[in-house]
Formats: C-alpha cells, sequence, structure tokens
C-alpha cells in the first residue's frame, strides 16, 4: 500500500514537522511511502529517497513570499496566513495543486495523510475524493480560524475527508465546534517521542543545576517572561544556569543578547536536531515551558523521557495524556496561567502573579535535584505508552481496516 503524506510547511523544526517526520520513520517497514512538504532555501530532508520527494519551495513562481507557517512566530523566516492577500492565497494553491498532481500522477497514493485542518488537508479532500484523506490536528490550526474565521472559506472541503485525529479528547470538541465535522470522524491519536534518542541516563554529580528551554523563541512562548523569572532566580543562587535554544528574529535575538550580557548564568544557543536536543536535555536537569498557547507540547514528553523535571504552563490535553500516575509524581509542576488575550497574549495585569507561580515551581524542582531525587519509575512505564512506534502501529492498524 502507498501513503502520501502532506504538510504545507518544513517536515522539520516545530511539533507538526517533527511529528510527521516520526510518523515516515515508524511506518517505512509496512508501507511504501511519499512525502509532499512546503520548505525553504538551502533545506535537505534525508528521511526519505530525493525520488519520493514532491518538495514546494518557496519562493517560486506563483509565490514571491516566504514559506507560511501555521504558527505566526516560525523558527525560519515565514509568511503570517493573517497577512495573505486573496491573490496570495491563489498562488499558493496553484503551486501545491501543481505539486499534488504531480505526485498523484508518480507515485499514485492509495491513502493520503495531511498534517493540519487547514489549506492543503482541504485541498487534497477537494481534489483526490477517489483517496481516503486521514488528518490530523495539531492546534494551530484551531487556532488560525478562531483568530481569523475568514480563512474559514479556504477550507470549505474538510467536510470530506475520511478521519481526523486529534491530540486529546479535548481537541475533539474544539474540533467540532470550529471546523463543524461529525464526531464520527473524529478520534484521539496523541502524540509520542523517540525512545531510541530521548532517553535517560544515570547523572554526574555537579554542583550546579541545569535548567534548559528549547522551541520557538517569541513572546507567545513565555520566553522572556523565563528570562525576567530566572534572572531573579539568578540573583540569589549562583549554582544555576539556564539554556535557552531556538532560533530568533533579529529583535528577539537582541532582547535575549541583553539578557545575556546582563545575567553571565544565561547560555544562548541556535535550534539543533532531535539527537543534539536529547544530548542537551541529559547533561541538564529541569525543563521549563512557561508557553502560553498548547495543542499537545511533546517536548514534554521528550524532556520527561530523558530524566528530566519539569516545570509547564498547566494545559489540560497534557495532564489529561500524561495522566494521574505521572502528574501526581513530582515529576512535573504546572503553573496556573494568567488571563490571555486573542488565545495567547497575556493580560498584562495578571503577568507579576504568573511570575511568582513560575518561579515558585521552579524553586521545587531546584530542591528535588538538590535533593538528590530522580524521576519515579512508575513515570518511565507510562511514558512508554507515548512512543512513535506504538503510535505508528495503532495508526497502520487503522488504515488497513480503513482501506
Amino acid at each position: 500500500m502507498k501513503v502520501l503524506h502532506l504538510l504545507a510547511q518544513l517536515p522539520a523544526q516545530t511539533g507538526s514537522g517533527i511529528y510527521y517526520t516520526n510518523m515516515i520513520k515508524h511506518m517505512a517497514d509496512d508501507y511504501e511511502q511519499a512525502a509532499l512538504f512546503g520548505s525553504i532555501p538551502n533545506f535537505r530532508y534525508d528521511v526519505l529517497q530525493a525520488d519520493r520527494q514532491f518538495i514546494v519551495s518557496f519562493p517560486n513562481k506563483y509565490c514571491p513570499f516566504p514559506l507560511p507557517g501555521m504558527s505566526d512566530e516560525m523558527p525560519y523566516k515565514s509568511t503570517r496566513y493573517s497577512m495573505m492577500t486573496p491573490e496570495m492565497i491563489a498562488g499558493w494553491q496553484q503551486a501545491f495543486l501543481a505539486k499534488l498532481a504531480e505526485a498523484a500522477a508518480v507515485f499514485k497514493p492509495d491513502v493520503i495523510l495531511s498534517h493540519h485542518l487547514w489549506f492543503l488537508t482541504s485541498l487534497a479532500a477537494e481534489k483526490f475524493a477517489s483517496i481516503p484523506v486521514i488528518a490530523f490536528c495539531h492546534a494551530t490550526d484551531l487556532r488560525q480560524a478562531r483568530q481569523h474565521p475568514y480563512l474559514l472559506q479556504y477550507v470549505q472541503h474538510l467536510p470530506q475527508v475520511a478521519h481526523v485525529f486529534a491530540l486529546s479528547e479535548h481537541q475533539i470538541g474544539d474540533i467540532q465546534e470550529v471546523f463543524k465535522l461529525p464526531p464520527a470522524k473524529l478520534s484521539v491519536l496523541g502524540g509520542g517521542y523517540d525512545p531510541a534518542i530521548f532517553y535517560s541516563e544515570r547523572r554526574l554529580d555537579k554542583e550546579v543545576v541545569d535548567i534548559i528551554y528549547a522551541g520557538k523563541l517569541s513572546a507567545s512562548k513565555g520566553v522572556f517572561d523565563l528570562l525576567t523569572v530566572f534572572d531573579r532566580l539568578a540573583a540569589h543562587d549562583k549554582a544555576i544556569r539556564l539554556t535557552v535554544i531556538g532560533n530568533a528574529d533579529k529583535k528577539t535575538a537582541a532582547v535575549l543578547r541583553q539578557h545575556q550580557q546582563k545575567n553571565p548564568q544565561l547560555r544562548l544557543l541556535d535550534a539543533v536536531s532531535q539527537t543534539e536536543l536529547a544530548e542537551h536535555f541529559r547533561k541538564s536537569d529541569i525543563f521549563v515551558l512557561p508557553s502560553f498557547y498548547e495543542g499537545l507540547p511533546l517536548i514534554v514528553i521528550e524532556a520527561l523521557a530523558c530524566g528530566l523535571y519539569v516545570v509547564s504552563s498547566r494545559f489540560h490535553a497534557l495532564e489529561r495524556h500524561l495522566g494521574e500516575t505521572v502528574n501526581n509524581s513530582g515529576a512535573i509542576e504546572y503553573v496556573t496561567l494568567p488571563r490571555l488575550q486573542d488565545q495567547d497574549t497575556p493580560v498584562a495585569g495578571d503577568l507579576a502573579g504568573f511570575h511568582c507561580r513560575l518561579q515558585e515551581k521552579i524553586n521545587v524542582q531546584i530542591g528535588r535535584v538538590r535533593s538528590g531525587e530522580t524521576l519515579p519509575a512508575a513515570v518511565s512505564q507510562q511514558l512508554a505508552r507515548f512512543t512513535w512506534p506504538g503510535l505508528a502501529d495503532t495508526l497502520s492498524r487503522f488504515i488497513k481496516e480503513l482501506v
């Protein structure tokens, strides 16, 4: 059976890109596969051979602008969907339609797996009525639709998909509400991690507690709030370090450098591969995710798998996914979010309280590290449910029943 994977942005550097790539990697034994995705100059993809890649590179003859991204802040130069004119969207559709037609003619897929309930999935459902299209919701599609409802005119064919996988039970209700899809077409697949990359090793004794953040460097991810809190902590504790990993635009990079100049306990690194990230995790003690909006942040699962204590903003999808055993183990401490505007912008008056709560939870985890505690064995046992091979097996069984 032949499976064509679709993603309208880079198959790397974001949660959905990592999800897309891991599905390809872990379905390799059961299917012939091809990948269609959006790309940027000088990007190379080595997961599939070149003749199984159908690449829409930006800018191109239809689209004289950077590759659009589902988040307003992407880890590479991008175009916001909300800033696209009807003419830009028409050019985008032409570019992807041409590549879809090429993939259909050359590869002849039996089933299509398409990521994001957005333009490309709707386009595939419209053009390939005889091929089952299975879609994946990644939360950023819900966010785009809610913030910019006029763009829903470009996703009118989503009801034609064969099935949609959500990241959580909570997300199913949102998909029904926003995209008007029937519950019979919706189920939860969740997200996972690669146990061959993200695993724990015995930590060396050291005097410094290493805290780490990795991801997009933007205000909506709470990065500046983390820096504010860390400056407070570091002023009274010289035996802690913070490593921030990710790519930043010029404005954000300048702010980060200012913090680093004032605080020698802060280290800044560019975005790294999954393998390199796991190595940084294994050298660290605490992972912090101070984000204001997430679907299901898989990086939390990856950090836990590497044996890190975690401090995360409270996201119900994450709490439900991890379950009581992990949530009650001390491995993760949740921070109640401030009130939000436009889904990911905190109310300014609530930030002081958020900073205090974030500082308190980081201090709790610093205390656990210094006491010599390690994550309970039950946490690792629970995380074993969330591996990419396991999710790929579940998806494979579904495809074989469907087709």
